[in-house]
């Protein structure tokens, strides 16, 4: 019963002790977790904590803390239930690190279970998403003033807890249609945090999203410009503009508040 060129006998199937199908399996999975990552970030408003799945060797590291990294990144950041700021002046949206964390703990969870595997790579991607989440929501900073919504940053000299107007600088230019980063409520012809519903419940979202007409039609471009096109042919009460995304990096529900309170226009 010699094993051929990594064939088992009788059946042209690769055997399941050839170190090959291993690697290839490995590859596989290590695919489908990156694939899936953004899934399952999206998908937080439906989870439900399950068992560990169980390990086949016993020997790879698991500290308690790493039991479920989802679980814990859900369960150690309450609801955001804080004082509403008022709605009428110039306000700061407080940032909010649940969007770094929800990547974050899940990443180096997955790289403790699968180290020796590719497993690896589909954490570590995630880690590095948490990283880079965790870094913008320290120097980005959502204003609402009273006429327009403006996007600045914050120098990282500047003191952690200090979100005063006068430590903040213009980001620039927007990267994608140009001008400057700041559109006018009035503009708004709809906006939205995704998943939907957990701005409300309170839970971390993923995705702030809004779209206003005041961008000219030449000179929309990019992902935004192609969801609009393809959202006035498939919606009827669709309206021309520029969409625009950005990852949640302020508390939803308080700029939610602010987008309501200062008549941003919004689709129910």
């Amino acid at each position: 019963d010699q094993n051929l060129g990594g064939f088992c006998p009788v059946r042209s199937v690769p055997c399941p002790h050839d170190p090959s199908s291993h690697r290839e399996r490995g590859a596989a999975a290590a695919t489908v977790m990156v694939a899936a990552a953004p899934l399952l970030i999206a998908a937080l408003h439906a989870f439900a904590p399950g068992p560990a799945p169980h390990l086949a060797r016993s020997h790879v590291v698991r500290p308690a803390f790493a039991a479920s990294g989802l679980r814990m990144a859900l369960t150690s950041m309450p609801p955001s239930t804080g004082p509403a700021l008022p709605t009428k002046g110039t306000q700061v949206m407080p940032e909010d690190y649940r969007l770094a964390l929800v990547c974050l703990l899940p990443g180096m969870d997955i790289m403790l279970r699968y180290h020796e595997s590719a497993g690896f790579v589909g954490g570590f991607v995630m880690f590095a998403l948490g990283l880079i989440f965790a870094v913008q929501t320290m120097r980005v900073r959502f204003v609402c003033t009273p006429s327009s919504f403006t996007i600045m940053k914050k120098p990282m000299s500047a003191p952690f807890h200090d979100n005063s107007l006068a430590v903040l600088a213009d980001q620039g230019n927007n990267v994608v249609v140009g001008g400057k980063n700041q559109w006018k409520y009035k503009d708004f012809v709809n906006y939205e945090f995704f998943p939907k519903g957990c701005a409300e419940a309170g839970l971390p979202c993923v995705l702030i999203y809004f779209k206003e007409t005041a961008t000219s039609q030449k000179d929309a471009r990019g992902p935004g410009k192609l969801l609009s096109d393809l959202s006035l042919k498939f919606f009827d009460d669709a309206v021309p503009g520029q969409v625009h995304f950005a990852p949640a990096m302020c508390d939803p529900r308080e700029l939610g508040q602010q987008f309501a309170a200062r008549g941003a226009k919004k689709i129910r």
